[in-house]
C-alpha cells in the first residue's frame, strides 16, 4: 500500500455579492417579482490556489493504520503501528512511499482508518506552522474503500492520493510568506486505484 501526493486539483471558491433583501434573475425569468422590491445579485467564480512556490515542505506523521472488514467475521484489523513521517511534496510525478506491505486475511474491506498524529508546514523563509489534527489521532481519518478485496495468493495494491491543495487551507494572503497567517488542516485522502496480481507466478 502506498501514499501518493496529489495532482494539483485546486478547490473552487464561489463568492456571492447581494445588494438589497431579494435578488432576481438578470434575464427576468423569475415570475412574480414585478410586485416586490428587488436587488442586484452577482455570482463570481474564482480559483483558490495553494502557494506551492512559497512552501518548502508539508509534513505529516502517521502512527497507526487500520482496515475495516465488510463483514463482522474479520472486524477491524490493525495493519501498522509504525510511526512514519513524510514530506508530501516529495511524493509527486509518480513518486510513492510504502506504508504497509504485509499478509492479510482474504476478504472484502470497506474502510481504512489513517491515524495522523502531527502535521506541519514549513515555508521557504523557514516559518513553521504546527497544525491542529481534526480527530486524525484519536479515531483516525476515515477512507472509504469500495470494492477492495484481498484475494488468496494474490498481491492487492492500493494507492492513496493525499491531496495537498485541498488538505492545507491557507489563512491570510498567499502572495508572500509574510502574508500567510497559518493553515487549517482538512485532510482529503482518496484511493485512486486498486490492483491485484497473482503473487504465485514468477
Amino acid at each position: 500500500m502506498r501514499l501518493m501526493k496529489s495532482f494539483l486539483f485546486l478547490p473552487l471558491v464561489i463568492a456571492v455579492t447581494v445588494m438589497g433583501s431579494i435578488g432576481c434573475d438578470s434575464a427576468g425569468s423569475n415570475d412574480g417579482l414585478s410586485a416586490v422590491e428587488t436587488g442586484r445579485f452577482r455570482l463570481l467564480l474564482t480559483d483558490a490556489p495553494f502557494p506551492f512556490d512559497l512552501v518548502d515542505s508539508t509534513i505529516v506523521e502517521i502512527t497507526r493504520i487500520e482496515l475495516v472488514s465488510s463483514t463482522d467475521s474479520l472486524g477491524r484489523l490493525v495493519i501498522s503501528t509504525d510511526t512514519m513521517e513524510f514530506n508530501l511534496l516529495d511524493l509527486q510525478d509518480g513518486v510513492t512511499a510504502t506504508l504497509v506491505d504485509t499478509l492479510l486475511p482474504a476478504g472484502d474491506y470497506s474502510q481504512m482508518r489513517l491515524f495522523v498524529e502531527k502535521a506541519r508546514i514549513i515555508l521557504t523563509d523557514q516559518s513553521e506552522f504546527n497544525l491542529k489534527i481534526p480527530s486524525g489521532s484519536s479515531s483516525g481519518l476515515k477512507i472509504l474503500l469500495s470494492g477492495l478485496a484481498i484475494v488468496p495468493d494474490s498481491l492487492t495494491e492500493v494507492i492513496l492520493d493525499f491531496d495537498v491543495s485541498e488538505s492545507f487551507v491557507v489563512q491570510g494572503n498567499p502572495s508572500t510568506p509574510a502574508g500567510i497567517q497559518g493553515f487549517i488542516f482538512k485532510p482529503v485522502i482518496k484511493p485512486i486505484g486498486f490492483a491485484s496480481v497473482d503473487s504465485t507466478q514468477g
